[in-house]
């Protein structure tokens, strides 16, 4: 998008990553689909060449993705276990504070409802 006359490099101060975005994505489209193989324009093959090719790398980037997001399931998984098992533990060793514990969140969550239920009406 050209820039007014009237607008400086300095009141727009996106004005560098603008030329830069465009430049890049000018090299992109260079890289992704050269129109001109020695002088001759691209063919049918040529453009199937180039789908297949971005077909693969968008189908790499899904399957890396997805093996990303498995992973970071299975660590979330894990790190629910530990917290649970680390519960389990501190509760046998200290069953009088486990209780109170309990006991205080029975109360404070008592306490909410009482109130909201007050304040409704």
């Amino acid at each position: 998008m050209p820039e007014p006359d009237h607008i400086t490099s300095q009141q727009n101060p996106f004005a560098s990553a603008q030329a830069g975005l465009k430049q890049y994505l000018q090299s992109k489209e260079t890289e992704l689909m050269p129109t001109d193989f020695l002088g001759k324009q691209a063919t049918v093959e040529d453009l199937i060449r180039e789908v297949s090719r971005i077909r693969i790398v968008v189908t790499d980037a899904v399957e890396e993705g997805v093996q990303s997001a498995m992973k970071a399931m299975k660590q979330g998984r894990h790190a629910a276990e530990d917290a649970i098992d680390d519960a389990r533990h501190t509760i046998k060793q200290k069953p009088f504070q486990a209780m109170g514990i309990v006991f205080g969140a029975g109360v404070l969550a008592g306490g909410i409802i009482a109130w909201l239920v007050t304040r409704r009406r």
